[in-house]
């Protein structure tokens, strides 16, 4: 990708499902248990109970369109669906 080109939306979103986990002693101390800290750690988040659950681009096109576009995830960050709207 040259200085003047754009990132096409599936690889913004792909940066959103980076599942990476830092090595423990990069984790912040926010005041949780250390292994929810862990949990918490990576940008897309994995869990039953808790994680992410949508990941949203939202932007203007140079034209003056609009541009919405997200993917979603159930329980264990399966995916539910993806939806593209441009106005």
């Amino acid at each position: 990708m040259s200085d003047t080109t754009l990132p096409e939306d599936t690889d913004l979103l792909d940066l959103l499902a980076d599942v990476s986990q830092p090595q423990d002693d990069a984790l912040p101390q926010t005041g949780v248990p250390f292994e929810l800290e862990r949990i918490l750690a990576p940008i897309f988040i994995r869990g039953e109970q808790y994680g992410t659950r949508a990941s949203t681009l939202a932007y203007a096109r140079s034209d003056g369109r609009m541009v919405l576009h997200e993917r979603r995830f159930g329980p264990g960050g399966v995916s539910t669906g993806e939806t593209r709207i441009e106005t």
